[in-house]
């Protein structure tokens, strides 16, 4: 297939608007780290950082057009088996950081497998969904779903990585809701959620997780750790209004 029958294939308005908002996202942190400051990277390592990334996602993506996904299909299984085997090596062996193991070191470089785990699962997700042509309208029918997924989300979370594992949720809600979701199961288990709440915060939260949740709703409660970024931007909006002061005229650059 030539360049031309690839590119018939592309989305052209999607595509534009992705790298429209990349464009813009690399002029952002160009302007918000531009400040010169002693014992950190340099002006804008960050945003050559980033770029490099663009770049990288972009050949990647470009070179997935000639791969037939449908392929797949057959290695599902083993897909499935190295993301639990990753994700094991980081709970035995993985860097710890900043309280949580989350990586591995190879080398100079440091790979989070659970960023991989979130394609891996979307792959192996969508072909047991496809196997399923009569909806999701029991809860006999989301065993197979809960089952496939219970093991990548259980490792994520004991890392811990709550907002991964949270992501996990959501990627798992949007397929099965493309699929013929029972609606109604949904507010069940919201309502079930909702009523088991207290003990999932007294027993299973980690402390630094019920204060991303708690500055929320007041992020004075830890102005220079989980609300320090939320208060930085009220100041930012207050002080440049809607459309700011200019780029690299920021006062919280």
């Amino acid at each position: 297939m030539n360049l031309i029958r690839y590119w018939r294939r592309i989305d052209s308005s999607l595509l534009m608007t992705v790298l429209g908002l990349a464009v813009v996202s690399l002029l952002i942190i160009a302007s918000a780290t531009h400040a010169n400051v002693p014992g950190h990277p340099g002006q804008f390592d960050f945003v050559i950082k980033q770029g490099v990334f663009l770049l990288l996602g972009l050949a990647v993506a470009g070179g997935s057009l000639y791969f037939d996904y449908r392929k797949l299909y057959r290695f599902v299984p083993a897909l499935y088996v190295v993301n639990a085997v990753m994700l094991l090596v980081v709970k035995f062996a993985g860097t710890s950081a900043l309280g949580a193991q989350r990586w591995i070191q190879i080398g100079p470089f440091t790979l989070q497998p659970s960023e991989f785990a979130k394609i891996i699962m979307i792959i192996c997700l969508a072909r047991l969904l496809s196997n399923n042509k009569k909806g999701y309208r029991t809860w006999k029918s989301l065993l197979p779903v809960a089952g496939l997924m219970a093991l990548p989300t259980l490792l994520i979370f004991i890392q811990p990585d709550l907002g991964t594992s949270l992501v996990f949720g959501a990627i798992t809600f949007g397929m099965l809701y493309i699929c013929g979701l029972n609606m109604s199961l949904v507010k069940k288990a919201f309502i079930a959620f909702v009523a088991i709440f207290p003990l999932i915060w007294f027993f299973v939260l980690h402390s630094y997780q019920k204060m991303r949740i708690l500055v929320l709703f007041n992020p004075s409660v830890d102005p220079y750790g989980s609300g320090y970024h939320v208060i930085q931007s009220k100041i930012s909006i207050g002080s440049g209004g809607f459309i700011g002061q200019g780029l690299f005229a920021g006062t919280q650059s």
